[in-house]
């Protein structure tokens, strides 16, 4: 923890990590806002400014989709322990501001809201507009 007086401080940060394409590794780099302020007498709370704005960038089945995007499909089906057979729908969206995109699998009987939480929580993004009208319509939602 940090610790500061009583004043809030605003200030952003850089921080880079590696992403794995269709082209092989490739370095990223995602601006972080953040405020930080006193929380109480004893430690210093962190809480996230903005969110990134998610945007579609692609709608295939897997076995449709681009080599460039490949890398990101498979790895994001090695975090949810999925064996890809090639007739999965995915959403590839592009996190705005980022060289970051975002793998959604849309299974049968997934919700919009369970879309926006995997978003929210997977890439700290909020889907935009437009991509939200879009997936609600392809999983079927009212």
């Amino acid at each position: 923890m940090i610790a500061l007086s009583d004043k809030i401080r605003n200030f952003s940060f850089v921080h880079s990590l590696t992403a794995i394409g269709g082209s092989g590794l490739k370095k990223v780099s995602i601006l972080t806002k953040v405020l930080i302020t006193e929380a109480s007498s004893s430690y210093v709370g962190v809480l996230s400014l903005s969110e990134f704005v998610a945007a579609l960038s692609d709608l295939k089945y897997v076995d449709k989709v681009p080599e460039d995007f490949r890398g990101v499909v498979n790895f994001k089906a090695d975090l949810e322990k999925r064996v890809i057979r090639g007739d999965e729908r995915v959403a590839i969206l592009n996190i705005a501001d980022t060289l970051s995109y975002f793998v959604v699998f849309l299974d049968k009987g997934k919700s919009i809201e369970d879309v926006d939480r995997e978003v929210r929580e997977g890439a700290h993004a909020v889907l935009n507009a437009d991509t939200r009208e879009v997936l609600k319509r392809i999983l079927g939602a009212k």
